[in-house]
């Protein structure tokens, strides 16, 4: 019997001993339990073994005293394990309370969570990782542990460092629907609010006349071969009843550098990768614009252990509480961080904690502003990543 996971394991098993003539054969119960603890690496194991014999053919009443007794002490030994996997896999909020840190890890995309260059904004050390993600994962160590609590942020790639993921040796997972499928962590995580819409769109040349994407029918457009982007294409022109000329790239770089060399009249990537090809526009030979029609939208969520929903309130109220401190208090609305007020007992969390968070690292907005958006090298606007009264997907828990 499987408990919490195959790693986990509680048997029952019975085997039988030979029989003289004045003897009835003898069958042995032997019960076993054990219970894996995997945290850092360390692996603690808890192992019962308990035989019980009972005659095969003689039922006497010591006997189904006894039988009774093996049953009990079965349903207690599994008892035991249950606890002890669910002490495991949950309480994360002690775990990082006792540790100090939290620990967060994403997709690496330009202005959501990528290494930081040389900046001059203290919020981003050179050197360390930066983005909304990164700055999402801060507020939240900012609410959990107070202003001097830290974190650590690391990015998910390869398989191999989707193992973390899975073991659950981070706090807060930064992934799109597409990440869990595919990486096959629909039972281990549990989605939480979408903290970014990433669009996949396309890019023309700054002189172009294309204004919408109807204008690219017969276009040549480029894109990276086998891309969740080239499907979005697909779909989006084939619905539309457009044909295209299509120049399918191994590599990103190889793509830009086709494009730059006139090439391709149009580049299809998520907004986040084309917004971080024009850094340097005003060196380029094709300066370029993106189109604001977009080919398809997705958001990306901060998941959490499926295992722990105390842990999930917490993140899932700290980001709402984030998104509405954008709301200025009036006549008959109060702002973010007290309206509702969220209560500290219940969570776990010190009292405060969502004004603690919003002073030290501001509204989503402000977030938003330095990452990504007129604060930033990129210069985004928020798109779809606004309140739904803004024609935006972001939505509140409760009424504006």
């Amino acid at each position: 019997m499987f408990i919490g996971n195959p790693s986990r394991v509680a048997s029952l098993s019975e085997a039988s001993v030979g029989a003289s003539a004045h003897n009835a054969p003898y069958r042995f119960w032997a019960i076993r339990i054990f219970v894996q603890n995997e945290t850092n690496d360390h692996k603690r194991y808890f192992t019962a073994l308990n035989l019980y014999p009972y005659p095969l053919l003689r039922q006497t009443q010591p006997m189904l005293e006894l039988k009774n007794f093996c049953l009990r002490s079965l349903i207690f030994g599994l008892s035991l394990a249950c606890v002890a996997v669910a002490n495991a896999q949950g309480d994360v909020l002690a775990r990082v309370k006792s540790q100090g840190v939290v620990h967060c890890g994403s997709v690496a995309r330009p202005g959501l969570a990528e290494p930081n260059p040389d900046r001059s904004d203290p919020f981003a050390p050179s050197g360390e990782w930066f983005g909304l993600n990164v700055e999402i994962c801060r507020a939240i160590a900012v609410a959990v542990l107070g202003t001097s609590g830290r974190f650590e942020f690391r990015s998910y790639e390869t398989r191999r460092d989707f193992d973390a993921v899975r073991k659950q040796e981070d706090d807060i997972f930064f992934l799109t629907g597409s990440d869990i499928v595919e990486q096959d962590l629909g039972g281990a995580l549990l989605p939480g609010p979408s903290v970014y819409y990433e669009t996949r769109a396309v890019l023309v040349p700054e002189i172009s006349a294309v204004k919408r994407l109807e204008d690219l029918k017969g276009a040549r457009i480029c894109f990276v071969n086998g891309t969740s982007t080239q499907r979005s294409l697909e779909v989006y022109f084939e619905a539309k009843h457009l044909a295209f000329a299509r120049l399918g790239f191994s590599q990103p770089d190889d793509m830009f550098a086709a494009y730059q060399a006139g090439q391709c009249d149009a580049v299809a990537d998520e907004t986040t990768a084309l917004a971080k090809s024009q850094l340097h526009r005003h060196a380029q030979a094709i300066p370029g614009r993106i189109l604001a029609q977009p080919l398809a939208a997705f958001p990306i969520m901060a998941t959490t252990s499926a295992a722990d929903a105390n842990w999930a309130a917490i993140v899932s109220w700290a980001i709402h509480s984030l998104m509405r401190d954008e709301i200025r208090e009036g006549r008959w609305l109060a702002d973010g961080a007290r309206a509702p007020p969220i209560e500290a007992s219940y969570l776990g969390l010190g009292l405060g904690w969502q004004r603690r968070m919003i002073e030290a690292l501001g509204t989503y907005a402000d977030i938003f502003s330095r990452t990504l958006g007129a604060k930033s090298i990129y210069g985004e606007a928020r798109g779809l990543s606004v309140r739904s009264r803004d024609a935006g997907l972001f939505l509140s828990p409760y009424a504006d």
